[in-house]
């Protein structure tokens, strides 16, 4: 089976994807990396909270009692239910979202990504990683750029956190390899908490 055809494991953690990008040939760049459980079960939390306090302003404001607010909560109790789905099933969707790397071809193509089409790369693109992304703490934007374009295309979330230098610093080889092996250089302000050396040039 051939490299192009053989299945592409597809990476959801910066480790994983800091270890693909050294050998193989093909790179699966998921919207969303890493982050773990513990994201959606937070959004879950906060879904169930709100429905809890709506539940009680209720019966406070309506002064209830008895069979009217088991009635509320059975019916606040499936919303919070059917927004926890949602929630899951957001999350689902966006693990399938992401951008399938072809080294060999210099080639990015979207996966599952509306209003995107494949990108063939040159001399003019860049790859840039920024903090902040969707405003997520611990969260960095991988972006391509073109020197007369500007930003192309937002290419994968990657949660590490600054103030554990050990992902800061795999984060940063990431970057510099997969600029690397694209053949095109990288561009942006440095990462935080990385020596001088280790730092890319500004663009």
């Amino acid at each position: 089976m051939s490299a192009t055809r053989r299945p592409l494991i597809r990476q959801h953690s910066l480790n994983g994807l800091a270890a693909a990008v050294e050998q193989q040939p093909r790179l699966w760049l998921p919207q969303h990396a890493g982050g773990g459980a513990w994201v959606l079960w937070l959004e879950v939390l906060n879904t169930w909270a709100a429905v809890a306090g709506l539940f009680f302003s209720i019966v406070v404001s309506l002064r209830l009692g008895g069979l009217g607010w088991l009635v509320w909560m059975l019916v606040l109790g499936a919303l919070a239910t059917w927004a926890t789905w949602a929630l899951v099933q957001k999350r689902q969707r966006k693990k399938q979202q992401g951008w399938e790397v072809h080294f060999e071809q210099r080639t990015l193509t979207p996966v599952g990504l509306h209003g995107h089409s494949a990108i063939t790369l040159g001399p003019d693109y860049s790859l840039g990683c920024y903090v902040g992304g969707d405003g997520e703490d611990a969260a960095w934007q991988l972006e391509l750029r073109h020197a007369r374009r500007g930003p192309v295309a937002a290419l994968a979330l990657i949660h590490a956190n600054s103030g554990k230098p050990e992902e800061m610093a795999t984060l940063d080889r990431f970057v510099s390899r997969l600029a690397q092996r694209l053949e095109i250089r990288r561009s942006g302000a440095p990462l935080p908490g990385l020596p001088r050396s280790a730092k890319p040039d500004p663009a």
